[in-house]
């Protein structure tokens, strides 16, 4: 074979060689192209997933801090409440000394006791803190339910 020859097969070898992996380095930034749109997709995903699960969370706390939580979630139950007591009074002194009530329920006026429902967490907890609050001179226990 003329070597003339020879060099321009090997030239021609060489050159599909080169076109190979040129075709091989232009599959593999396809690939890394789809697998970045891949990848922000699903990084998009998870914001958006995250983004909803903080709403749902600042919905909770804003519940828990009663800022649009339920009427009866605050609940406390008063002790030694006597007959003078009535529940206007009960709820004026505690919503001074605490915070706003929704209002005082007593199942029968001559019952000792009663139950307060305030209408945001921390005035709750104040109360419960506290334990305890004097009306009149009657001390009224202040804790989170009936003893059993």
């Amino acid at each position: 074979m003329n070597p003339c020859c020879s060099e321009l097969q090997e030239q021609l070898l060489t050159q599909r060689q080169i076109n190979r992996d040129q075709s091989r380095l232009i599959d593999g930034k396809q690939q890394i192209i789809e697998d970045q749109a891949r990848l922000t997709k699903s990084q998009q995903q998870l914001i958006d997933m995250m983004y909803e699960k903080i709403q749902t969370l600042e919905n909770d706390i804003s519940k828990l801090k009663g800022e649009g939580g339920g009427k009866y979630e605050f609940k406390v139950f008063l002790r030694n409440v006597k007959p003078s007591l009535t529940p206007k009074m009960l709820k004026i002194h505690l919503e001074r000394s605490f915070g706003p009530i929704h209002e005082i329920s007593q199942p029968d006026p001559k019952s000792p006791y009663a139950f307060a429902y305030f209408k945001n967490r921390q005035h709750f907890l104040q109360a419960l803190e506290k334990g305890n609050i004097n009306i009149d001179g009657i001390n009224v226990k202040i804790t989170s339910g009936p003893k059993k």
